[in-house]
C-alpha cells in the first residue's frame, strides 16, 4: 500500500497508508529517523534536505495489483479455484508484472484438489526465481523462497506455487467475487 499523498504523514503511528514506518513493515513505534537510508530511498531523495512531504504517494512495495477473485467450481467441495485465471474466472488491475519487465500475469489463484490446497503466481515468459522477497494478500504472507518455482517450456510460463497454511480460503470468499489487493516486496 502506498502513502497518502495528502494530509498528515508521520514517521510513527498506526494508521495505515498515514506511518511511514507501517510502509516501511516496521512497528509503529520503531526508532526511525528521516536521514536514514531506508527512509531517503522510499522517499526518492539519496542525499541532502528531506522532509516528511518527500513521502506522498511513496510505496516500498514493488507491485501491487487488485484481483477480482471468483471461483469456478462449488466451495467447500473436494474441488474448487480462487483467484484469477486468464480466461477462465476473475480478473486482475492492469495485469503487468512491474518487478519482472511488464511480463503479463497470467494466474494469480488458489487451487483445492481434494485435500491439497495451493496458491499460484504465473507469468508469461521464462523469468528467474528472483525480483521480489514476498507476495502478499488478505494477511497472508507467500516468501518466494518457500515457494516451489519452475518455468514450464512447453506452455512458456513461469510459475511460483505454495502449499496454502489457510486451508482454501486465502482470498477470504465463498460465493461470488469479492476485490483483493496483492502486493509484492
Amino acid at each position: 500500500m502506498a502513502l497518502a499523498s495528502s494530509g498528515t504523514l508521520s514517521i510513527g503511528g498506526s494508521t495505515a497508508n498515514r506511518s511511514i514506518n507501517l510502509e516501511l513493515g516496521r512497528s509503529a513505534t520503531a526508532t526511525s529517523s528521516l536521514g536514514e537510508s531506508a527512509l531517503r530511498t522510499l522517499a526518492g531523495v539519496s542525499s541532502g534536505a528531506i522532509s516528511i512531504s518527500d513521502f506522498y504517494g511513496a510505496s516500498s512495495s514493488l507491485d501491487t495489483q487488485t484481483v477480482t477473485s471468483a471461483i469456478s467450481g462449488t466451495y467447500g467441495s473436494s474441488f474448487y479455484f480462487q483467484g484469477y485465471r486468464s480466461g477462465v474466472h476473475g480478473s486482475i488491475s492492469d495485469g503487468t508484472c512491474n518487478f519482472k519487465a511488464g511480463a503479463t500475469i497470467i494466474n494469480l489463484y488458489s487451487s483445492h484438489v481434494y485435500s491439497t490446497d495451493r496458491v499460484f503466481f504465473e507469468l508469461t515468459g521464462n523469468y528467474t526465481n528472483s525480483g521480489f522477497t514476498t507476495m502478499s494478500f488478505n494477511g497472508n504472507n507467500y516468501a518466494r523462497t518457500s515457494a516451489t518455482y519452475s518455468y514450464q517450456s512447453g506452455s512458456n510460463k513461469t510459475q511460483w506455487y505454495w502449499t496454502d497454511p489457510t486451508g482454501g480460503n486465502p482470498f477470504g470468499h465463498t460465493s461470488g467475487t469479492l476485490a483483493v489487493t496483492v502486493t509484492w516486496t
